[in-house]
C-alpha cells in the first residue's frame, strides 16, 4: 500500500505474522499454530488445511490471556466512564416582561471532564453537529415571542478545558464560565414550559418550567 511494508491478500503486513508466529511458537508451542496437511475436499478436491487459529491469535487473545486483556479494557471503559460530559440544570428563573409575557432563563453546566461534543475533532469530521438540539415544547394558549419548537445552543466544554497537566488545578480569573450555557425564551400565556436538549455525547438533559403570565 503506497510504497509501505509488503501486505498479503488479507490486508496485513507480512512482518507482523512473522512476528506473531514467532511469539506463539515461544510461549505456546503447538497450541495456536497447526501444521499444514493434505485434504480431500469433496467439491475442491486437494487442498492443504493448517496454519495459524485466527479465532484466538486475531479475533481475541489466546485464552491464557483473555482475562488480563479484559482487565485492561474494562479498566479504560470505567475510566472512560468517569471523564464523560455530565450536564445539569443549574437554575431556572421566569421573569415577567410585560404585556403578559414572561422571560425564561435556563441555566445548564457541564460538570463533567470532557465537553458535550466529547472533542473537537468530532465537530470538524461531522461526526456530531456542531450545536446541540433543543425540543421546546408550549402546552394550548401558550406562545412563543422569542424562540421556537426547535432551537440550539452552544456546546458546553468540560474542566478539560482548565486543565494542565502540569498544573492540574484549574485555572482561575476567567471572565466567563465555558462549562455554562444559557437558553432563553419569551413566552406569552401560563403552562408548564418543557425543555430538552439533546447533547449528543453529553446525553440528554430536561426540563419542565411553570410560567404564571402577569396581569396585563
Amino acid at each position: 500500500m503506497g510504497g509501505g511494508p509488503k501486505m498479503d491478500g488479507i490486508g496485513s503486513r507480512v512482518e507482523d505474522y512473522v512476528t506473531l508466529y514467532k511469539y506463539l511458537d515461544e510461549n505456546f508451542p503447538g497450541r495456536y499454530i497447526k501444521d499444514w496437511e493434505e485434504f480431500d475436499h469433496p467439491q475442491l478436491g486437494p487442498v492443504e488445511i493448517g496454519g495459524l487459529n485466527s479465532k484466538w491469535c486475531q479475533q481475541n487473545p489466546p485464552p491464557e490471556l483473555l482475562e488480563q486483556e479484559c482487565i485492561k479494557n474494562t479498566e479504560f471503559a470505567l475510566g472512560m466512564v468517569g471523564v464523560l460530559p455530565v450536564v445539569k440544570i443549574k437554575d431556572a428563573v421566569v421573569t415577567p416582561v410585560g404585556g403578559g409575557a414572561s422571560k425564561v432563563v435556563i441555566t445548564y453546566i457541564n460538570v463533567g471532564f470532557l465537553p458535550t461534543n466529547g472533542t473537537a475533532k468530532a465537530i470538524t469530521t461531522k461526526a456530531i453537529r456542531p450545536q446541540a438540539n433543543v425540543t421546546v415544547s408550549l402546552p394550548a394558549g401558550m406562545e412563543f415571542v422569542v424562540g421556537a419548537k426547535m432551537m440550539e445552543i452552544d456546546h458546553l466544554s468540560g474542566r478539560s478545558s482548565s486543565y494542565v497537566p502540569t498544573a492540574p488545578v484549574p485555572r482561575m480569573g476567567s471572565a466567563t464560565n465555558p462549562h455554562e450555557g444559557q437558553l432563553e425564551l419569551v413566552v406569552t400565556g401560563s403552562g408548564e414550559v418543557s425543555v430538552e436538549v439533546d447533547w449528543q455525547r453529553g446525553g440528554v438533559t430536561a426540563a419542565a418550567v411553570k410560567v404564571t403570565a402577569a396581569a396585563l
